[in-house]
């Protein structure tokens, strides 16, 4: 049994595999649309649950080409995303996190974290899912107040020293 966040943010479910089937048929489940798995509690993205997404036997409408297929499937521009699961979302705000700590004890490690923050929040938004984007305006703001205490802390550090020639 499953259940889909849908784009609204509303639960709907809990329901069989077969009716998911049918939503994505409708068009209702996209490939990045969260599915909550009711047994486990895991949520992860429609397009990794195995046989979802994959063709049935109506959807058979030629027969087979004779002529094998490339194993080169990748094409510039085609738009693909990794399966994106909630463990991305919460690597971006351990590094959020870290660069926090970077803030009060050593400022390269908000340099260094910040940015990867901001990297997982843009993987996380690449995939349809909005909630990175609370982690993205933080991270950038906390990057940029980060980066002018570096600067403020570099000038009145040099002023002393500079005086004395």
């Amino acid at each position: 049994m499953y259940s889909v966040r849908g784009p609204d943010g509303k639960m709907y479910g809990p329901v069989p595999m077969e009716v998911l089937r049918q939503w994505v048929r409708e068009g209702r489940i996209l490939p990045s649309t969260m599915v909550i798995e009711k047994d486990s509690g895991f949520e992860v993205m429609a397009n990794t649950i195995p046989g979802l997404f994959s063709p049935g036997p109506s959807d058979w409408s030629q027969p087979p080409s004779p002529y094998p297929r490339s194993q080169n499937t990748y094409q510039p521009g085609a738009g693909y995303t990794a399966p994106l699961t909630q463990q991305d979302l919460n690597t971006g705000w351990t590094y959020f996190g870290i660069g926090t700590f970077g803030c009060v004890c050593c400022t390269i490690l908000a340099l260094i974290f910040y940015p990867m923050a901001i990297m997982n929040a843009n993987k996380v938004l690449a995939a349809g899912d909005q909630r990175g984007q609370t982690l993205k305006v933080l991270s950038i703001i906390f990057l940029i107040l980060a980066i002018v205490a570096l600067i403020f802390s570099i000038a009145f550090n040099l002023i002393p020293f500079m005086s004395t020639f």
